[in-house]
């Protein structure tokens, strides 16, 4: 995960770990990123806290899928 001039949040994907990122996401209600996970089926999850409050926020990348979702 990176974090982007003091503010929001993205997620860097990268192909075998290594090289450039081959992909940045960001989640509008994450503000701030703290740990992301991939389940068996390839779905990335992050969680986080949101801008403000800091109240917790986490958010799915369905494997395939262009954005998160909220969950």
């Amino acid at each position: 995960m990176a974090t982007t001039g003091g503010g929001q949040g993205s997620v860097a994907i990268y192909k075998d770990a290594k090289g450039k990122p081959k992909a940045y996401y960001t989640a509008p209600f994450i503000f701030t990123m703290a740990f992301c996970s991939y389940d068996k089926a390839g779905n990335l999850f992050v969680d986080g806290g949101t801008s403000g409050s800091g109240a917790f926020a986490f958010g799915e990348i369905p494997k395939g899928s262009p954005s998160f979702k909220k969950i």
